[in-house]
């Protein structure tokens, strides 16, 4: 187990990344942007016809979350045989004459219509949300941060209390931590000298927690830290009180929930403006008013003196980007 990569809560949002002006959560589409920065020059071709860089790229941004954080040396060629198999196919499908069997015509109608809703959703949406929205959510979020203390450390992970002895031995002789950290020790972090970067109690390990928060700023254990991943030798570079994400950093997500919310709301008034008759199985039209009446009995009005609560909640960041998407339309 590697302490850089384990211990450290994996289960953050994205809001939990954004939370500090100096997190270092990682962009899963980090890769998609690097591949679509690039040159657009041809990779393949296949009968003739180009496979760019530009093709691949798309390839990547379309491929789900979880394999777009793959290192792009590794997603690209991947990629790559997917886009030269689609040109084989796609180059065998356009002489089937297909496009005109009913089936894929009703699917491309479905898939029209999909789309113009969804653009339709995400332009009323849109329309509705103002700069002014966006800041008075930030205000909020910021009255409502929680105070949380946070240390900025390094570490040095070894799997021998002897040898993390003889290292604390080494600076107490003024060895230089970050050297030591790439020379010895066996974390993700040694390249870059051990380097945690900032990180509250909850984030690591209770007995790593215990120490690096027990630190004076620019001091080091004294005696290796034991914990399941083997030796620490923790340095403690910095502490704070966590700050708060500015306002362009975390304007995205408080877009993405009040799009939410304001979609709801549209979503709301255009099905009251519609004529909806439902029916039961028997084929007779429900009394919409006697149903209601009957909901509306033991709690009356619970569901709109919700309403008001939700908007007061610190916007909740999720890695969903799309708040139009086809589910939250229907």
């Amino acid at each position: 187990g590697k302490m850089g990569d384990t211990s450290l809560k994996s289960n953050k949002t994205s809001a939990d990344k954004v939370a500090s002006s100096d997190s270092s959560g990682s962009d899963a589409s980090s890769s998609s942007k690097a591949v679509a920065n690039s040159d657009d020059k041809v990779l393949a071709v296949v009968d003739g016809q180009k496979i760019t860089q530009a093709d691949v790229a798309q390839m990547v941004q379309g491929m789900p979350e979880q394999m777009r954080q793959v290192p792009l040396e590794k997603l690209m060629p991947i990629a790559l045989e997917q886009a030269i198999s689609n040109k084989v196919i796609s180059e065998k499908a356009e002489n089937s004459g297909l496009e005109r069997d009913p089936e894929v015509v009703k699917q491309l109608e479905q898939i029209k219509q999909q789309l113009v809703r969804a653009k339709y959703v995400e332009n009323a949406v849109n329309a509705e949300i103002t700069e002014d929205d966006l800041k008075a959510e930030y205000k909020q979020y910021l009255a409502k941060f929680p105070d949380v203390e946070e240390v900025k450390a390094s570490h040095i992970l070894v799997a021998d209390e002897a040898k993390a002895k003889d290292i604390i031995k080494q600076l107490d002789n003024g060895a230089d931590f970050a050297k030591l950290a790439k020379e010895n020790s066996t974390d993700g972090t040694a390249k870059n000298g051990g380097s945690l970067g900032y990180f509250t109690k909850t984030d690591v390990v209770p007995k790593f927690a215990d120490a690096a928060f027990a630190l004076k700023v620019g001091s080091y254990t004294e005696k290796p830290v034991k914990t399941q991943f083997g030796y620490h030798i923790i340095k403690l570079e910095d502490k704070r009180k966590r700050p708060p994400a500015d306002y362009e950093t975390i304007k995205p997500y408080i877009k993405q929930e009040l799009s939410r919310k304001m979609l709801d709301k549209l979503v709301k008034e255009w099905r009251d403006e519609a004529t909806i008759v439902r029916y039961d199985e028997n084929g007779n039209p429900i009394d919409e008013k006697a149903e209601e009446a009957k909901k509306a009995e033991p709690s009356a009005g619970g569901a709109d003196s919700v309403e008001p609560e939700a908007s007061e909640k610190a916007p909740a960041a999720s890695d969903d980007a799309s708040s139009s998407s086809e589910d939250d339309a229907q």
